[in-house]
């Protein structure tokens, strides 16, 4: 249970944080989080387990910034 909790926590902490950063959330879809730059950059935020399920495109994004840091 405290995995979960520490999960949920985490969650809403990234996603005041994107909030702050512009981010907004869909007027006809709940829990998903629009960047204000490019509808292709999403996530969904799954409540009940406390998760953030990001879009392909920040998963590729994700990538990329890790292969340049591996540099």
């Amino acid at each position: 249970m405290a995995g979960t909790a520490g999960k949920r926590r985490q969650a809403l902490e990234d996603i005041r944080a994107l909030r702050d950063q512009g981010w907004y959330w869909s007027a006809t879809t709940p829990g998903l989080l629009l960047s204000p730059g490019d509808l292709d950059v999403h996530l969904w935020h799954d409540g009940p387990a406390g998760e953030l399920l990001y879009s392909p495109k920040v998963v590729e994004m994700m990538g990329r910034l890790l292969d340049e840091e591996g540099r």
